[in-house]
């Protein structure tokens, strides 16, 4: 069977977007953790929440495509996403590839 390359058990350094991906997922999750802010990851995504305003510091990187034709899996996941952040101050950037 044929993969995608973005299945959550695919190596990171797979292809170079999914590198990147993962890279720029984990760029905040250090200093938002060191603040005490919310850090968080699924297969589908990372969250990085500083807790209070704070630009693109506040982020939730798709770590996979989400399917163009499924409404209801994307759905779940921003309900997902809406959940983790409940409680959240400010806005948020959802970075995608």
């Amino acid at each position: 069977m044929l993969t995608t390359g973005w299945e959550p058990d695919a190596p990171v350094g797979d292809t170079l977007l999914r590198r990147f991906a993962f890279a720029v997922a984990g760029a905040w999750e250090p200093a938002v953790a060191a603040i005490g802010g919310r850090v968080a990851r699924c297969a589908e995504c990372a969250v990085a929440d500083f807790g209070r305003p704070a630009g693109y510091g506040n982020t939730v990187t798709l770590l996979q495509p989400l399917p163009p034709g499924d409404p209801t899996r994307v759905d779940a996941v921003l309900d997902s996403i809406e959940t983790t952040l409940a409680g959240g101050k400010g806005m948020v950037c959802l970075l995608s590839a």
